[in-house]
Formats: structure tokens, sequence, C-alpha cells
């Protein structure tokens, strides 16, 4: 794994970041129990470098991971007893032929965290997370994400009471796009993302996209939409942040 130091972060929705043609087609049939999935955060060490992570892990057994280098980990966990494995493949803009490349950690559970190796590349390190209960379990509803919303670029969103997201177009890709969103598990701050995108300038944005994440309350209780998305395709990936608006 490239030395990213793993923090939330976001960049515009359709600001999206390419690569090669390997895409995340690693696949879970196994659920992930409600103690152990959620919202994670704290520390990974790569040698004597350390940093700070986030991690949502899906009752439906996805895993986004982002850092604060816009580097995305987009996979799936397993669960056995107190073992929590994660099977992921790695995107970063400018990640050359590290672009999809696997990255695994065996991590165990012990009152409500997260701790244990990974390994990518030619690389190991370590992660130290805590789940963040009062964040993960609440309920949310479609209703929630209605309104107006902008991204770190200042570009609007306007999505309904349905979870619909209204064409709109990026001046700087040229890339409209049109989307919805769709809870995961009822009572929990969990959600998945697809979206369109079409006109793009180029092309290769053009397509189906798909991701997975959760509302933070920097601004109010669910006043913004956090998520990392990766194109069906797996040659770009994005990061949403996307803040309510009065």
């Amino acid at each position: 794994m490239k030395k990213g130091i793993f923090l939330l972060t976001a960049s515009a929705l359709l600001t999206a970041c390419g690569g090669g043609g390997s895409s995340s087609d690693d696949s879970s049939s196994n659920d992930i129990s409600k103690q152990k999935a959620g919202i994670y955060t704290g520390s990974s060490m790569i040698g004597t470098v350390t940093g700070y992570s986030v991690l949502l892990i899906t009752q439906d057994a996805d895993v986004v991971l982002v850092s604060d280098e816009a580097e995305m980990l987009f996979g799936t966990a397993s669960e056995s007893g107190a073992k929590m494995n994660l099977n992921t493949r790695y995107y970063m803009d400018g990640a050359g032929s590290d672009w999809g490349a696997r990255v695994t950690a065996d991590l165990t559970y012990n009152n409500a965290t997260l701790s244990g190796p990974y390994s990518g590349f030619d690389e190991t390190g370590n992660f130290s997370l805590i789940r963040q209960s009062d964040l993960y379990e609440r309920s949310i509803s479609l209703s929630d994400f209605a309104g107006t919303w902008t991204d770190t670029d200042g570009l609007p969103y306007s999505i309904n009471n349905a979870g619909i997201i209204a064409s709109v177009t990026d001046p700087a890709t040229g890339c409209t796009a049109t989307g919805d969103f769709e809870l995961e598990t009822v009572g929990y701050n969990e959600f998945e993302m697809d979206f369109t995108t079409t006109g793009c300038y180029d092309v290769a944005m053009n397509g189906e996209w798909e991701g997975y994440g959760f509302f933070s309350d920097e601004n109010g209780t669910n006043s913004v939409i956090n998520a990392g998305l990766l194109k069906n395709s797996g040659d770009y990936f994005t990061l949403v942040e996307l803040t309510k608006q009065p």
C-alpha cells in the first residue's frame, strides 16, 4: 500500500480519478453482525508513519475506506467469530500499475475495536479502529436526503423525498449525473448510492457508478453526505462530500 495516511476526506462529486481497468469483482455472501458492522475511526501505521482512518463496513458486507490522499479501498468483509477479514482493492489517482491492486486485512474485534495487520503491494501495516456507535446506530430515512446540497466546489444538488438526485451538470468535467440513494439496513446509518453519468468530456467517465456511505454531523445531525463510489468498469472512482444547505 502506498504510504497514504488514512483519514476521511472527500472530493467533489464527479471530480473523479481514473486508472487502469481492474474492477472490484470481489463478492461476499456473508452478512456482518449488527455488533461488528459500523463506522470506525482510528489509526493506521506503516513502519513508523502513523495516520488516521475512517472505515465503513455495512451489514451486507460492503467495505469503503477513504484516505486524506484521496485513496480508496473498496471491497467486502467476512466475519468468523472475533475475526473480521477485509478483501479490497486499491484506487488512487496516479496509482499506475497499483490501480486495483488487492489489499487485505486480518482484523480482530474486541470490545468495539478492530485491530490487526493489513497488506498490499510490497508493504504491510496495522489498523487500530474504534466503532462509532452513536453515529452508526441511528435510524435514517430517504427524507433525510431531501433538500439542496452543495459539493466542495459549491455545485448544488437537488434531492427529493424519495432520495432521487435531480439531473445536474458539472462544468469542470461536462458530466451530467442522475442518481439515487437506497437505505441499506433499517435503523442504521448506512446507504447505497448509485448514479449514471453522460456527456462527459472524457467519454470513459460515462456510465454507471455504485458505492456506499453514511451521514455525518458537521453542521447538525445528518448535515453531510459522505460516500465512496466506483465506476462499474473499475476504471474511475470518486469521493463524495455533500453539505446540506439551509
